[in-house]
């Protein structure tokens, strides 16, 4: 009797196989042992970058279209909410989507206070692009030292 070891991808696609999502979700979604970042199969990914005076989250948005997208900022935490639609055409069918499509809500929390009146949010080439600047109390300060 012979053993046959099925590869991951095989497993991912027999449409039998119970844990078939499970796996799917755990291996396709980047992944930071103990925290919670709240990824589902239809949420973009995000980076947060920082600087001396703010951050910048950027979030891969392919097809989406600025009304489809909503921001908003309280209490230090940036949430990123939209819904991108499965283009359906008349007379074809999908045989594998890999794009994400749906409703989606993400949400940052930043470790400062941001200047929420200087926010700015900017979407190009299919990227969302929000800056924050920090706010002037929390920014480093250069001290000068006097000779005395």
């Amino acid at each position: 009797m012979a053993t046959q070891i099925a590869t991951l991808n095989q497993l991912l696609n027999r449409t039998g196989f119970p844990a078939n999502r499970l796996f799917k979700e755990f291996f396709s979604l980047p992944w930071n042992p103990g925290e919670d970042l709240g990824l589902t199969a239809a949420s973009p990914s995000f980076d947060v970058i920082e600087s001396d005076d703010k951050y910048m989250v950027k979030a891969d948005l392919p097809g989406f279209e600025k009304n489809n997208i909503n921001l908003t900022y309280e209490n230090r935490t940036l949430t990123l909410s939209g819904e991108r639609k499965l283009e359906e055409a008349e007379g074809m069918r999908y045989h594998r989507v890999e794009s994400f499509s749906g409703k989606f809500t993400r949400s940052v929390t930043l470790p400062v206070e941001i200047d929420v009146n200087k926010i700015t949010a900017d979407l190009s080439n299919g990227v969302l692009t929000v800056t924050l600047p920090k706010a002037e109390s929390v920014r480093p300060k250069q001290i000068s030292v006097n000779i005395g």
